[in-house]
C-alpha cells in the first residue's frame, strides 16, 4: 500500500536571508583541509542552519544578487552549491518584478483611495517549497559562468565605486536631518522603467480622465513612501548620509548592492544576516521607525543568531519530527558536507 504523505503542519518555514559574505565564509570553512579557529565558528553556524533546513524548519532563499556576488570570486561554483543547499529549494523572484508589483499595488491604492494595500505575502515573492515539504531531489538551473562572465561581473562591481564616491562627496558637508534626507530619497527613488510597469500603470489608469496627470500626482504623493522597497532604501541611505556627514571616510563599493538587496527582501523574511555596517544602520532608532521589525544579525552578533536558530529548533513539535523521519528517513539527522563530493578539496 502506498504510504500517505503527512500534512505539512508548521504553516510556513522560517526565512533567514544570508548575505553572500556569510555563504562565502561557510563555504571556505567547509573546503578548508584544516579549519582555523575563526572558520570553526562558521562551521558551527553552517551545521545549525543546515540541520534546520534538512528538518524543514528553515529556508535561506537565494536571490539574483547571490548569483552576481558569488561569481566575483574564484570559488563561485562552491559558493552557489552551498547557497543552494541552504535554500531548501526556495528563491526570491527577480527583484525588478517584486519592485514593479509593489509599485503597481501602491498605484491601485492611490487611484482607488484605499488604505495601504502594498503588502505582498512571502509566497508571492518567492518560489519553491516555502509552505510545503521539500522534494527529496531538486534540480536547479543557473545562469552564466566561466572566466568571461566573471570578468564582466567584476567590471560591473568595479563601476560601483565611482558612484559611491560621488554620493560620499554629495553628503560629506550635508547639514540636513535624517527626515529631510529620507523625504528627498523617497521622491528620488526610481520608478521601474520597464514596458511591464508602463503597461500596468496604464491599465490602472485607463478609466481615469487625465491619466498622465494622475500618474505624476502619484509619483509626488505620500503613497510612494508606502512602497516597501522605497521606504527601506530611503531610510538606509538617509542613515548612511548622516554617517558621511559625521565623518565616515569612505563608502564601500558593495554598499549599493547591499542596500538594494536589503530593501527588497527585508519585508518578506523573519531574519537577515548582513555585514556589520548595514546591521548598524538597520539598528538605528530612526531607521527602525521606518522599516519592518525583523531580527538583524551580523558577524558581531553571531551568538545571538545561534540563539535564534536554537529557538527555532526548540519550537518544532514532536509531530513535525515524526513526519520528517517518515518522509526522508532517519538519516536526515546526520550532518554532512554538501560540498565534499563536487569539490574534492573539502575535508
Amino acid at each position: 500500500m502506498k504510504q500517505k504523505i503527512p500534512a505539512f503542519g508548521v504553516g510556513r518555514k522560517a526565512v533567514l536571508y544570508l548575505d553572500q559574505n556569510a555563504i562565502s565564509e561557510m563555504a571556505k570553512a567547509l573546503l578548508a583541509p584544516v579549519p582555523s579557529n575563526a572558520q570553526e565558528q562558521w562551521l558551527d553556524l553552517f551545521r545549525r542552519i543546515h540541520k534546520l533546513v534538512r528538518f524543514q524548519i528553515l529556508v535561506c532563499p537565494t536571490s539574483e544578487n547571490h548569483h552576481v556576488e558569488s561569481h566575483a570570486g574564484r570559488q563561485a561554483s562552491a559558493f552557489e552549491d552551498l547557497a543552494d543547499a541552504l535554500s531548501g529549494g526556495v528563491s526570491f523572484r527577480a527583484f525588478l518584478d517584486i519592485e514593479t508589483e509593489q509599485f503597481r499595488r501602491a498605484l491601485h491604492a492611490f487611484v482607488d483611495d484605499l488604505a495601504n494595500k502594498v503588502d505582498l505575502r512571502p509566497e508571492e515573492v518567492m518560489t519553491g517549497p516555502l509552505s510545503t515539504w521539500t522534494p527529496p531531489i531538486r534540480i536547479g538551473a543557473r545562469l552564466g559562468g566561466g572566466d568571461g562572465y566573471r570578468e564582466f561581473l567584476e567590471g560591473l562591481r568595479a563601476g560601483q565605486q565611482p558612484a559611491m564616491d560621488a554620493i560620499w562627496t554629495m553628503w560629506k558637508s550635508s547639514k540636513e536631518t535624517f527626515e529631510e534626507i529620507f523625504a528627498k530619497e523617497v521622491h528620488a527613488a526610481p520608478v521601474p522603467g520597464t514596458v511591464t510597469w508602463m503597461n500596468l500603470a496604464m491599465t490602472a489608469l485607463r478609466e481615469q480622465p487625465d491619466p498622465g496627470n494622475l500618474l505624476q500626482r502619484f509619483r509626488l504623493s505620500q503613497s510612494v513612501e508606502q512602497v516597501p522597497h522605497v521606504r527601506i532604501r530611503s531610510a538606509l541611505y538617509a542613515s548612511v548620509a548622516r554617517q558621511v556627514a559625521g565623518g565616515l571616510k569612505q563608502l564601500e563599493r558593495s554598499l549599493s548592492m547591499d542596500i538594494n538587496t536589503i530593501s527588497v527582501v527585508l519585508s518578506y523574511v523573519d531574519a537577515i544576516f548582513v555585514d556589520n555596517f548595514c546591521a548598524a544602520r538597520l539598528s538605528e532608532k530612526p531607521v527602525r521607525a521606518k522599516i519592518p521589525a525583523r531580527s538583524v544579525f551580523s558577524k558581531r552578533t553571531m551568538n545571538e543568531l545561534t540563539n535564534w536558530l536554537d529557538e527555532l529548533w526548540r519550537r518544532a513539535t514532536l509531530e513535525h519530527f515524526e513526519a520528517v523521519a517518515q518522509l526522508y528517513g532517519l538519516g536526515i539527522g546526520q550532518d554532512f558536507n554538501p560540498l565534499a563530493s563536487a569539490h574534492p578539496a573539502g575535508p
